[in-house]
């Protein structure tokens, strides 16, 4: 067997011009759609007890975890229980870059660090605005830090995290026409997004503004952002699970359909994203598995947030469901090392791990030309020398990736072992062939 491989970043470098100005109500040329489209995983209808996921895990160790407003965390797939905070009044949960921690930010502003989260300091409400309050965290990528985020807008920088500016500094927060609800970072840690009831995006460092939904009407108000894996565009999410995509392919909403409790929120997810409601209920529009919900259990407390295993950070280029994570230990079948440039010329088994490894220095850009493929569910993933997942992708795609450390390299191209799509049923085919050409740019 062959392997094909890229070598990626954890923190790819983002090719635009850093601003400390934000942005936002203004309608843009950005493709925006607000559309329903069908489920493609869901709360399923037989209740799934906490924690349990019903469908089998991904065997890259994919997970998430939710917590509830007095501080419960439920774990889900691959994700550990690592403690709450119960009884406490939480308002975010944000993961770490690798599958080992989580951040729980509470109403206070104080920040609660579990597992591999390191504890960076607390949020001061000192000289807040009249009914100002705390609203989101967003950690740093190399998870040695973050950023959090008023109602008003209001940064407040930790640890390795940047201050970039806010709508303080801009004059907007005592005029916002609804709160700021949620905030992302861009993957190299070079700026970050906030977005606020209305609809309204702001951008600041190194982020674009790509268009919002302020000043349109709403059916419901937005509660969520989420950049596209390729770095260009980004979605947001209302409360009755609509979704607006901006410059950024759709992948589903639940617009359409009637919920048992309102959408709180929206991370990314397997090269798509996953919605939470607060009951409990998980919307699954991305590459990887359903792995579990809460709705239709009788819990203590309304959900009001959903984090990923590894932190769920897109980065340009790729299909990522998670920044960094660590070795899932995926046994390879066929292992070979390969010197750039080359050609390969693959072909994988259904279920079947290929593995390609790659010496390369810190800093070294590795470009990767797909030539042919045939159909397949195809998975990708980079483990860097350090053992963390830096990328998982879903697809084999044109790009060119810089390395964060020096070492060996591994990339591991697998089929996922799912149901046969409609190609492969025709063909009843169990093995598949790609080619790439892998050369330093």
């Amino acid at each position: 067997m062959r392997a094909l491989g890229r070598a990626f970043a954890a923190a790819l470098v983002v090719s635009a011009i850093a601003t400390s100005s934000g942005q936002a109500g203004a309608q843009t040329n950005a493709t925006v759609r607000a559309c329903e489209s069908q489920v493609v995983d869901s709360d399923p209808s037989t209740p799934t007890p906490p924690g349990a996921p019903s469908d089998p895990v991904d065997p890259t160790g994919a997970g998430y975890w939710m917590i509830d407003a007095d501080g419960r965390v439920y774990p889900f797939g691959a994700a550990p229980d690592l403690g709450d905070v119960f009884p406490g009044e939480a308002v975010k949960l944000g993961s770490t870059p690798t599958v080992g921690g989580y951040w729980i930010l509470l109403a206070s502003g104080a920040v609660r660090a579990f597992g591999d989260a390191g504890d960076f300091g607390d949020a001061s409400t000192a000289g807040f605005l009249a009914g100002e309050r705390i609203a989101t965290l967003s950690a740093t990528p190399t998870g040695q830090g973050y950023w959090i985020f008023s109602d008003r807008g209001r940064v407040q920088a930790f640890g390795d995290a940047t201050f970039f500016g806010d709508l303080v500094d801009l004059g907007l927060a005592p005029v916002l026409n609804g709160p700021v609800v949620d905030s992302v970072a861009l993957p190299d840690g070079s700026g970050y997004y906030m977005v606020a009831t209305d609809g309204g995006v702001f951008a600041f460092g190194a982020a674009e503004f790509r268009g919002s939904m302020g000043g349109q009407p709403l059916n419901s108000p937005v509660n969520g952002l989420v950049p596209d894996p390729d770095g260009v565009g980004y979605w947001l999410v209302a409360g009755d699970g609509g979704v607006f995509a901006f410059e950024a392919g759709f992948r589903g909403a639940m617009g359409s359909t009637p919920l048992n409790g309102p959408v709180v929120g929206m991370v990314a997810f397997g090269g798509g994203y996953l919605m939470v409601a607060n009951d409990g209920g998980i919307f699954n529009f991305s590459d990887d598995p359903f792995l579990g919900s809460l709705g239709g259990q009788n819990i203590p407390s309304p959900i009001i947030a959903v984090a990923p295993l590894g932190g769920g950070v897109s980065a340009a280029g790729s299909e990522l469901s998670t920044a960094a994570a660590a070795d899932t230990g995926i046994e390879a079948a066929g292992v070979q090392d390969v010197s750039l440039p080359e050609r390969i010329d693959g072909t994988i088994e259904l279920g079947e791990v290929d593995e390609l490894r790659l010496s390369l220095s810190e800093g070294d850009r590795v470009s990767i030309d797909r030539l042919d493929a045939t159909s397949f569910a195809d998975h990708m993933r980079l483990i860097a020398p350090s053992g963390v997942i830096v990328f998982r992708q879903t697809d084999l795609r044109d790009a060119t990736f810089e390395a964060t450390e020096t070492g060996t390299y591994r990339l591991q191209i697998y089929d996922d072992g799912n149901e046969p799509d409609a190609g492969r049923a025709e063909s009843n085919a169990r093995t598949f062939d790609y080619q790439v050409i892998i050369s330093r740019s």
